[in-house]
């Protein structure tokens, strides 16, 4: 709800506790739509309105025990398998399809349920749910027809995952869904659809918008949120697109416009350990990015490429310029904050560097600063 009647009764509610914090102790629940608790703040807030509030699925219901398994960092691969084969056999079973990606892609992340890397008995589970015909033509069919992008692609994507549909008809079924916004108008407004982790892996493995017309890509190219997207879609280190993206490095004087293009060329899958990105940018600290000026602006483009360096394994080059940060008094706070994430990625560090480390927490008032103080005891 929105609007001037409810504003008051939703800040009266904001003031009594910290959202962030509320979401982050209901994560799990939140996360599956089993909300079985009443949020009395919200209520004493909002009752002066027609809100009401309802419990979720019971203790007790066998679904709810299923998710609680996928969830679960405990469970194996096999045991994750057979939630899903369980799943579905429900009538609900499009519903838990979000859920069921996220699990995917959190595994793939982690290592823990990679579907490419199964025992050869889990492989053989996965391969009886993909040979699943009804619940393949079920999704296919559903995602089809829907009128809103983002639940299609989750549709898709969990077809490819659990091998029910090719890449090659992944690619043709995205593309056909999202080829009213590839002309780059309306990117504005539907940037998350194509920026979606889970999403980003199934573009970038089955090569979606590789051989996409560079017609198509114009409209993208004119907006910073556009520029992001290609990074997203894993095509900007194609040749034509890198080109005209680095001229924008090169040529603009705006630090936003110049940070968008970093986001594009290190949003992807692994690119922290891809030695052609990680010359590039190094490459690009060193001319276009003038890292030397970081303390005499918020250089939010340098602030980027800092972030992407914080999670590559070390390097020479890259420790260099690291220990200058530090040994600058006038680098910007921010900038030092991802200097001190590097070498806490990258544990452990020399006496030298540990020394130049503490020195800078101690004698910082930012609290980013001091946070990292109980990584370099």
């Amino acid at each position: 709800p929105a609007g001037k009647t409810v504003e008051p009764f939703w800040k009266d509610y904001l003031n009594k506790q910290r959202p962030h914090e509320h979401l982050d102790k209901i994560y799990t629940k939140k996360a599956v739509g089993l909300v079985d608790y009443t949020n009395d703040d919200l209520s004493k807030s909002l009752s002066k309105t027609a809100f009401e509030q309802c419990n979720g699925m019971s203790d007790n219901n066998q679904e709810k025990k299923l998710i609680c398994s996928l969830l679960d960092s405990k469970s194996t691969p096999k045991q994750k398998l057979l939630s899903i084969q369980e799943l579905m056999m429900s009538d609900h079973f499009l519903s838990y399809v979000p859920l069921i990606n996220s699990v995917i892609e959190d595994g793939a992340q982690d290592g823990t349920f990679d579907l490419s890397k199964l025992s050869k008995e889990d492989k053989a589970i996965l391969q009886s749910l993909s040979e699943n015909k009804v619940i393949k033509d079920m999704i296919l069919s559903a995602s089809d027809k829907m009128k809103l992008d983002a639940p299609a692609l989750e549709g898709y994507s969990f077809l490819k995952s659990m091998g029910m549909i090719s890449d090659g008809l992944y690619n043709q079924k995205v593309l056909a869904k999202l080829n009213h916004i590839l002309d780059g108008k309306s990117i504005e407004n539907t940037s998350s659809t194509f920026c979606e982790p889970k999403h980003v892996r199934q573009f970038h493995s089955a090569k979606t918008f590789q051989n996409l017309e560079s017609s198509k890509v114009d409209g993208f190219l004119k907006s910073r949120l556009g520029a992001e997207t290609l990074g997203c879609m894993g095509i900007s280190k194609r040749p034509d697109i890198q080109t005209r993206l680095l001229e924008v490095v090169k040529k603009s004087k705006v630090s936003e416009d110049r940070a968008a293009v970093i986001k594009s060329l290190t949003n992807g899958i692994n690119t922290e350990n891809d030695p052609e990105t990680i010359k590039l940018m190094i490459n690009l600290s060193k001319t276009d990015l003038h890292m030397q000026e970081l303390g005499k602006s918020n250089d939010v483009a340098s602030e980027a490429l800092m972030q992407y360096f914080s999670s590559v394994k070390r390097l020479p080059e890259l420790d260099k310029m690291m220990l200058d940060n530090l040994r600058r008094p006038e680098i910007d706070p921010e900038i030092k904050a991802w200097t001190l994430k590097y070498f806490e990625n990258n544990l452990p560090v020399t006496v030298a560097e540990k020394e130049l480390i503490k020195f800078t927490i101690k004698n910082s008032t930012n609290p980013q600063i001091k946070s990292y103080s109980g990584s370099f005891r």
